[in-house]
């Protein structure tokens, strides 16, 4: 439903009609990404939108401080509250990684996964719902980066690796994918 609010205006007499608007917006770190969430309440729309709100902090979390900071998170709501353990994440892990491998993986050749450091470089998203309506708009774009540099020995002089940037989305919004810095191979060959 939307409402309508009438105001008169006095110099030429006529009526208009004004649509109420309301928007609330938080700022917050997700994985080293400093994001700005927004809701709108326009008309009929609900708009729901997260979009980089800044530098990134070029840091990123490994798995264990991870754990931590959700641990930290869920003692501050309740000191009875189950807490993650990162044995038990990098077990989870490791069960995935001999599940993927065609033989046993020997101890010595478990990936160390304390040393890869996760990033979340960009992320974008936004829905719009109508209100009556059953459909929704959603377009997204993230940008994830891996650092291996701890993992793989530093001495390998003829191949290395040492970043992983992985990229999802679905908008053609052209200022987000310039702020991800995402490659149209067509454009880029042309």
């Amino acid at each position: 439903m939307t409402e309508e609010i009438r105001i008169e205006r006095q110099e030429d007499g006529m009526m208009r009609g004004v649509q109420f608007k309301t928007q609330a917006a938080v700022a917050f770190t997700l994985a080293g990404a400093n994001l700005v969430a927004l809701y709108k309440r326009e008309g009929d729309d609900n708009i729901f939108l997260v979009l980089p709100g800044g530098e990134v902090s070029g840091r990123g979390m490994t798995i264990g401080e991870m754990v931590t900071d959700i641990n930290t998170l869920l003692k501050r709501y309740s000191q009875d509250a189950e807490l993650l353990s990162s044995l038990e994440v990098v077990q989870g892990l490791r069960d995935v990684q001999e599940a993927g491998s065609r033989e046993n993986v020997p101890e010595n050749e478990y990936i160390d996964y304390e040393s890869i450091r996760v990033e979340l470089k960009q992320a974008f998203l936004y829905l719009c719902k109508k209100e009556a309506g059953s459909t929704a708009a959603i377009e997204y774009a993230f940008e994830l980066s891996v650092d291996f540099r701890e993992l793989f020995p530093n001495d390998a002089s003829f191949f290395n690796v040492d970043k992983l940037s992985l990229g999802l989305w679905n908008t053609d919004r052209n200022a987000i994918l310039e702020r991800m810095g995402l490659i149209d191979v067509n454009t880029y060959l042309a």
